[in-house]
């Protein structure tokens, strides 16, 4: 890739509604925490990161978690780069819908696409939580299901929020993670990143600029 060409990611996040998916991209993308909860339909938000030194667009697609939206939350699917599976640190059931509701999906419409697991509200739990998902569990899911890699983190003090993105840019853009990825899951990863003036795209919010050494 030239230094100078412009890039694109589409980054796509999903997981059961109201855990806090909106949150993390209105944090990463413009440091507010949102009040209160609206149920996002879906949305996307345009992030300019730079690469080692290039240019990329990372287009972050957020989901309606809620099964009465999943036609439309299909429509988001498209041409995805990257995935991001959310569950909640403090809501068990929102973890094992990973396994049994959003793997499925994601595998159906974006076979071959790289995911990564993140827990939020991680500024929420301790060991005495009903619901606690420790790391170490979410790492064992991360292993079973072959996500490039397990995150918790939290919107409300901003731990590993940026992480949990730059992670997404590394697992598309690092050859032989791609590599790992269609030798784990057995089919074909293809062409992850797009020159920005061929993708397709549907942004309508603009953020934040974060810069990978």
């Amino acid at each position: 890739m030239s230094s100078r060409s412009r890039k694109y990611i589409k980054c796509v996040i999903v997981g059961d509604g109201g855990i806090g998916k909106t949150s993390l991209v209105s944090v990463y993308t413009s440091g507010k925490f949102p009040v209160g909860y609206i149920p996002t339909i879906m949305d996307s938000y345009a992030a300019k990161v730079k690469v080692k030194g290039e240019d990329v667009t990372l287009d972050i697609w957020d989901t309606a978690g809620q099964e009465d939206f999943s036609s439309i939350r299909s429509l988001s699917y498209p041409n995805a780069s990257v995935m991001v599976l959310c569950y909640s640190t403090t809501l068990r059931a929102s973890f094992e819908n990973i396994e049994s509701v959003w793997l499925g999906e994601v595998l159906e419409y974006c076979p071959g696409v790289p995911f990564i697991l993140c827990g939020t509200k991680a500024d929420m739990v301790n060991d005495e939580t009903p619901e606690y998902i420790p790391p170490e569990e979410a790492e064992d899911m991360c292993k079973k299901i072959k996500a490039y890699t397990s995150l918790q983190c939290s919107a409300k003090t901003m731990t590993n929020v940026q992480k949990v993105f730059q992670q997404c840019i590394i697992c598309v853009m690092s050859p032989k993670a791609v590599a790992g990825m269609k030798k784990e899951r057995g089919s074909s990863v293809g062409s992850l990143i797009a020159p920005i003036g061929s993708a397709v795209k549907a942004v309508n919010k603009t953020g934040c600029t974060c810069v990978l050494m």
